[in-house]
């Protein structure tokens, strides 16, 4: 290093002062210092930058150019700093968020508005897809944050559990499964089924839990969108298969009725995927705990799933009225013999990131 940021800063003060005594006073520092910095960057430099007279103090033309690139360097590092403090303050922090469509139709659009009404400045974009592509996209470094189901240990990856839910068959209020479930397999298995592309990490286990009760759909129409498979089963096209939050509105208008994937209802774990290389920022552990508290606001009036038994008992496929809580299974919450919540959960967006925020910076990522 020739020069450091202190000396540049003297020497654009004394030649704006034109006085060591001056320079000295505003500096806050001794004369001495003032003149023993000018000669250790002439020293540096090879060259003298001042002409000093008993009256003032003259630049010489090495000075002179000298001072045209102290100035630039001193405004760049200034902005620096600017642009660093933007960031702390999360002014143009950039969220880069991939999510399956039924998070992105329902959830992400609420949880990103709060994000934005609290910093205007922050960039976010938004990516629709399924666990395959988000992946992808988060290992090559397309996104920042991956929301997905299905939290196996992996050694490329730091998860962070959300919330539970349940996929259901969705049918119209006139269908006959809203009246009478059938028993047999071979009946359910008859039904056109509209449900996620085949391969895809939610049609696997919609699959693979349909197959030991007998149930193997001969019809399946395939379809990536929620909106999609909404509007395909109120058109009367068959049955379809999605989480019970993702219809609460139309089972509370009576448009909707929700049945149970057999004698056992199949639970899915949602989570946050972020790369072990890099550390969550502060915008993006908001997001995370706003999406767990939404999450679990609207899983608060969806049908509880009933307790697994007998598919040939009718009761257990009746509809039931919505409840004031969920009782999809939480992280951490108390829960009697019938697996009912038992006791008032903390505050849904505070309850279980403390490790989160522990591991946040207000930085973009190292």
């Amino acid at each position: 290093m020739l020069f450091n940021s202190r000396q540049l800063e003297i020497f654009r003060l004394l030649t704006e002062v034109r006085s060591f005594t001056q320079a000295a006073v505003q500096a806050k520092v001794s004369q001495s210092f003032v003149s023993h910095t000018i000669q250790e960057l002439e020293q540096h430099l090879g060259c003298r930058l001042l002409d000093r007279t008993n009256r003032r103090v003259a630049l010489t033309p090495a000075g002179e150019q000298f001072l045209h690139h102290v100035d630039r360097i001193l405004n760049e590092m200034a902005a620096a700093g600017t642009a660093l403090e933007r960031l702390k303050s999360w002014g143009q922090v950039q969220l880069r968020i991939a999510a399956p469509d039924s998070v992105c139709d329902v959830l992400i659009p609420c949880c990103l508005h709060e994000i934005r009404s609290r910093y205007p400045h922050c960039s976010i974009a938004l990516l629709a897809a399924d666990r395959h592509r988000a992946v992808e996209k988060l290992l090559v470094g397309d996104v920042d944050l991956a929301v997905t189901t299905g939290l196996e240990p992996d050694e490329r990856f730091e998860s962070h559990p959300l919330f539970c839910d349940e996929l259901v068959f969705v049918m119209r209020a006139s269908h006959p499964w809203a009246r009478a479930f059938p028993t047999d397999g071979a009946e359910i298995s008859a039904e056109p089924l509209i449900g996620f592309p085949r391969g895809s990490h939610a049609s696997n286990q919609v699959l693979d839990h349909l197959r030991p009760e007998g149930i193997d759909p001969s019809v399946l129409v395939e379809c990536n969108s929620v909106a999609g498979i909404r509007s395909m089963v109120r058109l009367g096209m068959g049955v379809g298969i999605l989480a019970r939050w993702a219809v609460a509105e139309d089972v509370i208008r009576g448009e909707f009725v929700c049945r149970r994937l057999g004698p056992r209802p199949l639970h899915r774990q949602w989570g946050t995927l972020v790369l072990r290389t890099r550390r969550l920022a502060l915008p993006q552990v908001l997001l995370v705990e706003e999406i767990r508290r939404l999450a679990l606001s609207s899983l608060s009036g969806v049908t509880p799933p009933v307790s697994p038994g007998n598919l040939e008992k009718k009761s257990q496929n009746d509809p039931v009225p919505p409840t004031t809580r969920s009782s999809v299974p939480v992280p951490g919450e108390a829960r009697s013999g019938d697996g009912m919540p038992v006791a008032p959960a903390a505050k849904p967006g505070r309850m279980g990131f403390g490790r989160l925020r522990q591991h946040a910076t207000t930085e973009r990522f190292p």
